[in-house]
Order: structure tokens, then sequence, then C-alpha cells
């Protein structure tokens, strides 16, 4: 895993044990969404599809007539 996503995943589990209740988790979430939101369609629609609902790269794939590493790529 590339240093970069390693300290990404440090962070996000670093705010995980501070609690979802915390004011900086807060700040992070609205944060996230305000970037979530600057995304073209299609990629926001994955984002949405995959972390909140819940979807999995397989279905998406199927659904979207795309290769399954294609998904995951664009969800990285």
């Amino acid at each position: 895993m590339p240093e970069v996503i390693r300290g990404l995943a440090e962070h996000i589990r670093q705010l995980a044990e501070q609690g979802e209740n915390s004011e900086r988790w807060e700040e992070e979430v609205v944060a996230l969404k305000r970037c979530i939101e600057k995304l073209p369609e299609k990629s926001r629609s994955l984002i949405e599809l995959h972390y909140f609902v819940g979807t999995s790269s397989v279905d998406l794939a199927k659904h979207l007539a795309m290769k399954t590493e294609a998904v995951r790529q664009a969800l990285c």
C-alpha cells in the first residue's frame, strides 16, 4: 500500500477511535461530503453506491457493464 494511502487509513482509524460524536469527526464528514459533491456525476455515483449504499464492486461492474477491476480502480 502506498505511503499516502497508509497515512489516510491511519487517520481514518484514529478518527473512528475518537468516536462519531466528536467535533472533529463531524468536521471531517462535512469536508468529505463537500469533496464528493465536486466529483463528476459518474464518480460521485460510484462512491455513493459503494460506500453509502453498500453495493459491491462486483455488482457495480455488472450494473455499469464495466470490469470489476475498473470499478475498484475508479473507487481508489
